[in-house]
């Protein structure tokens, strides 16, 4: 799963209010991120997978910033794909 501590961090450093919470809400939003997460294989390829909810009435710029906090918070876990060889 994403590493959601760290998106918290990134996000209260933003300046948004944040909470991790693993309880699962009804809606498509919970359902997606459920059937993702039980299709994948657990290997060292595994992608970072999470669930970013914002308030429907929250400002559209806090948003964007909450949505560029987190996927920076992600992005610093990913390892570099390998680079493809050229074939001779």
């Amino acid at each position: 799963t994403a590493p959601s501590a760290e998106m918290v961090r990134a996000l209260t450093d933003a300046g948004l209010t944040a909470a991790v919470s693993s309880d699962a809400e009804d809606d498509a939003g919970s359902y997606l991120l459920y059937r993702v997460l039980s299709a994948l294989s657990e290997t060292l390829d595994t992608p970072s997978i999470g669930l970013l909810r914002a308030p429907a009435d929250a400002p559209a710029g806090s948003v964007q910033r909450a949505v560029k906090a987190a996927a920076q918070a992600m992005a610093r876990h990913l390892s570099p794909l390998p680079r493809s060889r050229a074939v001779a």
